[in-house]
């Protein structure tokens, strides 16, 4: 599994906060422990091994080459300030590596109340965003292997 892309914005260790469409800024003085895609990648992976669905889940450059592969997108991942609300949005396309075709494509969305008031609490409203997102995309890799 490949880490999904972002834009730049996402494309970082810091945590988004949109003020109105347009406008974006960081939440000062809190960060993710890695580059969101790393993190989010890692989520994935984890999602996947704890729904047993495949045999085994690694990520891109493990040197593994597996029946199956996922590649995504992250398009939202961010404290909206104007709803109150951590919303999370992520692309999955799942390629069949035998057939050399994708099997599917998909956008995984959550959202979870929260704001940017403190840090602990923007963070735990984007975890919660996030692992509805993650069932989703668990329950289209089912649906599809």
């Amino acid at each position: 599994m490949s880490a999904p892309v972002a834009t730049a914005a996402l494309d970082s260790e810091r945590i988004l906060v949109r003020s109105a469409p347009e406008e974006i800024a960081y939440l000062p003085g809190a960060q993710w422990g890695d580059r969101l895609p790393q993190l989010i990648q890692a989520r994935m992976v984890q999602s996947l091994e704890n729904a047993q669905l495949l045999a085994s889940v690694s990520r891109t450059g493990q040197g593994v080459a597996g029946d199956w592969s996922m590649s995504g997108e992250v398009r939202r991942f961010e404290i909206d300030a104007p709803s109150g609300q951590a919303v999370v949005e992520i692309t999955v396309k799942l390629a069949n590596n035998a057939a050399g075709r994708i099997v599917g494509a998909m956008v995984a969305r959550g959202a979870a109340p929260g704001s940017a008031a403190r840090p602990e609490d923007a963070a735990a409203a984007l975890d919660a965003a996030l692992a509805q997102a993650m069932a989703q995309i668990v329950a289209f890799v089912r649906a599809r292997v």
